[in-house]
């Protein structure tokens, strides 16, 4: 961005999200009610995932979804 303000605005809003996001993935009630719907972030031994030990159903679903897209756009 060449405008000095647009890029200071812009930088503004961007550590604002960085904080909410900081907030909302460390509050407990976010990460339950996340866990419930499918979503969970937290570390996979918390959950009682050991298969996964170390990645959230999130991330894990994440790398499901790369590696299908990966696999299915392969050249012949």
């Amino acid at each position: 961005m060449r405008d000095q303000h647009l890029r200071n605005t812009a930088g503004g809003w961007w550590d604002q999200e960085r904080k909410e996001g900081e907030w909302g993935r460390e509050d407990e009630d976010v990460q339950r009610m996340a866990e419930r719907l499918g979503f969970g972030y937290t570390d996979g031994a918390e959950n009682g995932n050991a298969g996964n030990i170390g990645e959230g159903k999130l991330k894990s679903s994440a790398k499901l979804a790369v590696a299908a897209l990966i696999n299915g756009f392969k050249a012949i």
